[in-house]
């Protein structure tokens, strides 16, 4: 077995708590590892050399044997799906190889305020103990960094233009749901019963709703 759909973004933008919502469904299955990275990681010049990147690149899957295993006991779901919220960042390289290996799935796009999107990574760097200098110094030095092959997720600014990157998926998929994060966050079951309606499956009468992955405040 393999996914029949795809969560493929945007980080910090409700990506865990959407993936905590829907396994609490019956016939949803995802594998144990939440994040595999296994589209993306063909683009990705490995090591990433940023501040604690490591911890990152250990859970890229870079193998696809080692990428169908993650599925071999989800036989009995009807919808098997992942959760990779860097797919749609690398939508140049990924669109095509996901449709191509997976065929014409539906796709799941979580999009937040680009602001606020761009400052939840950074605190989410700095509760790490990763990010050590300010979020004005930090954009300022983006550029740099990305030369430097650091992780995705410190390109603050560059994640949060969404416009290419949906357009990308929007032209190669002809099932994608677009979820504004401000709403979704603001009726979880509601919106998470649109996504099952979505998907073509029963609607949940209550979820367990917590604060997954909080990025915290810098001090």
């Amino acid at each position: 077995m393999l996914p029949n759909f795809l969560i493929i973004g945007a980080a910090k933008a409700g990506t865990t708590s959407l993936y905590y919502y829907l396994k609490q469904h019956k016939d949803i299955g995802f594998p144990s590892l939440k994040e595999p990275k296994y589209f993306s990681s063909s683009c990705i010049e490995f090591p990433q050399k940023g501040p604690g990147d490591w911890s990152y690149d250990y859970y890229h899957i870079k193998d696809e044997s080692k990428y169908f295993n993650l599925f071999e006991n989800l036989k009995d779901f009807k919808k098997i799906g992942e959760a990779s919220p860097d797919y749609l960042f690398y939508h140049e390289h990924t669109a095509k190889k996901i449709i191509n290996t997976l065929g014409d799935i539906p796709i799941i796009i979580l999009l937040r305020n680009p602001i606020d999107r761009a400052y939840s990574a950074y605190s989410h760097l700095v509760r790490d103990g990763r990010e050590l200098i300010s979020f004005r110094d930090a954009l300022y030095s983006e550029k740099e960094r990305t030369l430097n092959r650091w992780d995705f997720m410190w390109q603050y600014k560059k994640a949060s233009m969404y416009c290419s990157q949906v357009k990308t998926f929007l032209n190669i998929f002809s099932d994608v749901k677009i979820v504004i994060f401000e709403e979704f966050i603001s009726d979880p079951l509601f919106f998470t019963n649109d996504i099952l309606k979505f998907l073509k499956l029963d609607k949940l009468k209550s979820i367990k709703i917590m604060n997954h992955n909080p990025s915290g405040v810098p001090t």
